[in-house]
């Protein structure tokens, strides 16, 4: 039985090196051509990972996305054993039984996360286009997940043993 952890980004809760904030808060492609290697670098460890503003995802999106996920892990024939959310992003713990690729599984799980948060939220782009996975091999880093791991995150949680809490 397959098992993998799932991390899906909020759109625009990130950004590579080539963007600053203006004043107003809004980003915009960095121009580079003037700046030596050293203070390229340097902008970009000052700004890495800066939001951009009116992104992320909030309680109430958190929460949508833990429904999300859970009423499309009745139809997809997984379990999922614990998701963690941030403002940032979103991380699933699931497992499932049958022949199902790890690729399919994570765009299932992203795909029920997005309809559920434009069903209630509107359309708009709610994920990143990538999302990362890591196959979980042992019952020791499982273990480290659901107790160590996944409950330190912020945001709303679930899992199996308490539901939706904070």
């Amino acid at each position: 039985m397959p098992c993998y952890l799932f991390t899906y980004h909020a759109h625009g809760s990130w950004l590579s090196d080539t963007y600053q904030a203006s004043r107003d808060g809004v980003y915009q492609r960095a121009l580079f051509a003037d700046q030596g290697r050293a203070e390229r670098g340097r902008i970009a460890r000052s700004q890495s990972r800066r939001p951009i503003r009116s992104t992320g995802l909030l309680a109430a999106e958190q929460k949508l996305a833990i429904e999300g996920l859970t009423r499309a892990a009745q139809f997809q024939n997984c379990e999922i054993h614990y998701v963690a959310t941030d403002r940032t992003h979103v991380h699933v713990l699931v497992s499932w039984q049958g022949a199902c690729h790890w690729k399919d599984q994570r765009a299932n799980m992203r795909k029920a996360i997005v309809a559920n948060l434009q069903k209630m939220r509107g359309r708009e782009t709610w994920l990143s286009e990538g999302s990362s996975r890591k196959r979980i091999k042992d019952k020791h880093h499982f273990q480290q997940l659901m107790t160590e791991t996944l409950p330190k995150h912020r945001g709303l949680k679930w899992s199996t043993q308490r539901e939706v809490h904070a």
